[in-house]
């Protein structure tokens, strides 16, 4: 499994190691690799990067994360049971946002409170501000910082769903690519 990020790129091997590859330039400067951090993961199913922050499920669903913007000592998601889905994001310029989805449908987030209320999730995406939930009938959770995805919610028939810097773009049951982005 590959996770690609602003200046970072997660490979996830079939051993359960991850290893990163860093496009070093002058952005990157004020963030170090990522390959120092994620070197002693094992045993992981999933990974997640964005520009200063990375996150790691492991197979017995422990998650692993660290965030260069805030106390990179406390982890916000020790506790947190059943996970069966991460994802996060940050920007060079920007804050870093991250979540968890768990087995009951449920979401926890250290950047976005809201998520509490969401129930019968099926899948996560974490964007610039913005998070996404997938819900089990089709249709869409959204908690947007910036104020400006609202035809998102209005989306049915979802069977997946992405979103990054400034769009969000979903696929439906029938092969309909739907998209918004960000106008800035």
């Amino acid at each position: 499994a590959i996770s690609a990020g602003e200046a970072h790129v997660l490979v996830l091997f079939d051993d359960g190691t991850v290893k990163s590859e860093d496009e070093f330039g002058t952005l990157v400067e004020r963030v170090p690799s990522h390959d120092t951090i994620v070197k002693h993961w094992r045993n992981v199913k999933q990974v997640a990067v964005g520009y200063s922050n990375v996150m790691g499920l492991t197979e017995d669903g422990k998650v692993l994360y660290h965030r260069e913007s805030k106390d990179p000592d406390i982890h916000f998601y020790e506790n947190c049971s059943d996970v069966v889905q991460i994802d996060c994001f940050s920007c060079y310029y920007g804050d870093d946002y991250s979540a968890v989805l768990h087995g009951d449908g449920t979401v926890t987030s250290d950047t976005f409170p809201g998520v509490k209320e969401w129930k019968d999730i099926i899948q996560i995406a974490v964007g610039n501000g913005v998070i996404v939930g997938l819900k089990n009938n089709g249709t869409i959770e959204v908690i947007d910082k910036l104020l400006k995805y609202d035809k998102v919610r209005e989306w049915t028939g979802v069977v997946s769903v992405e979103c990054k810097f400034f769009s969000i773009v979903a696929i439906t049951e029938d092969g309909e690519i739907l998209e918004e982005q960000l106008n800035i």
